[in-house]
């Protein structure tokens, strides 16, 4: 059933109505003075209530089709990206992996320290903390993580 049936429903409804109560030809109706009141506040009642109920309607339907799109919308719409640079201190001094990339919002990545000969880890600084040569890194924006090694004394 269309919008617009809606609001021709009534009229038809009406016209039917009529069509019920006629009387035969050289039949009498009597209708009594109560009756005749009844009649006019129902029909009072029933236009106002009927023109609220179309206005809900079509309401109702417009706010269900702005939901739907916003659905829609919003699940179409991409998660957001961010960077993840890693580097070392001093350069030569070893390797982090991995050493960039991009993620998606809530990622989870572990990166991984190694020295080269002679040089041994110490810590990460920057976006990420700790003494351990593997540590990870939750990307909720962009990351910038720092692997510092040290020269071995003997």
């Amino acid at each position: 059933m269309g919008v617009l049936d809606i609001f021709r429903k009534k009229k038809t409804d009406e016209k039917s109505a009529q069509v019920k109560h006629e009387t035969q030809p050289g039949q009498q109706k009597q209708t009594t003075e109560a009756e005749k009141e009844r009649k006019i506040a129902k029909k009072k009642e029933g236009g106002r209530f009927s023109w609220c109920r179309r206005l809900l309607i079509v309401l109702s339907i417009i706010g269900i089709g702005w939901a739907i799109w916003f659905a829609i919308q919003s699940s179409c719409l991409p998660s957001p990206t961010y960077s993840l640079s890693v580097a070392v201190n001093p350069s030569d001094s070893g390797n982090a992996s991995p050493s960039y990339g991009s993620y998606s919002d809530g990622a989870q990545v572990t990166l991984t320290a190694a020295p080269v000969p002679g040089y041994e880890f110490v810590s990460w600084s920057g976006d990420a903390s700790g003494t351990s040569p593997t540590v990870t890194v939750t990307i909720d924006s962009d990351k910038e993580v720092v692997a510092n090694f040290r020269i071995i004394q003997y």
